[in-house]
């Protein structure tokens, strides 16, 4: 989708899918933000970022409900949802993540969806507070580094989902 919305520069693709890829977990207005500063060399005004805010809610929507279910993920929930309490906490923007997850008949396995803002590891440790979890007991799963930090600031442990070709983020094993 990053790729997708600056096609009018096909010189920095290349570029913008590795600062995306470096920067996962960190929301898209920051990566707007990173993608002009670094790689067009120009401030990104507050008008143009609402633009591609648009713009990329669009694509996302599109690519991610056509998008196949890593296989087991719906049969993983399902299972877990009947023994734990679950909650989603993604860098998406909440509405668009709800919209994403009843798409695809996922948001009941969850007890609360929550994007952002704030942070990942704010809204994690605003979850443990709320219902008195205890951090050790619970588990972080996730794909980015955003994910690992979350995981550790609030004394998780962390499962990574990757590719087996991926790396593994710190705090995984």
């Amino acid at each position: 989708a990053f790729v997708d919305l600056f096609a009018e520069s096909p010189e920095h693709s290349e570029a913008i899918l590795e600062l995306h890829r470096a920067n996962g977990g960190v929301n898209r207005l920051r990566k707007f933000e990173m993608i002009h500063e670094q790689l067009l060399g120009v401030v990104l005004s507050e008008q143009r970022a609402v633009e591609l805010a648009d713009a990329f809610s669009v694509i996302v929507l599109q690519k991610v409900m056509g998008a196949l279910e890593i296989p087991g993920a719906s049969a993983a929930l399902a299972s877990m949802h009947a023994r734990f309490p679950m909650h989603a906490v993604s860098a998406t923007p909440n509405l668009e993540l709800k919209q994403i997850l009843r798409h695809h008949g996922m948001l009941r396995y969850f007890r609360s969806v929550h994007g952002v803002p704030p942070s990942k590891s704010v809204t994690v440790r605003t979850l443990i507070d709320k219902h008195g979890y205890n951090p050790r007991q619970c588990l972080f799963i996730g794909d980015s580094e955003q994910d690992a930090i979350a995981a550790m600031e609030n004394r998780m442990l962390l499962v990574q989902v990757r590719e087996a070709s991926a790396p593994a983020l710190a705090g995984t094993s």
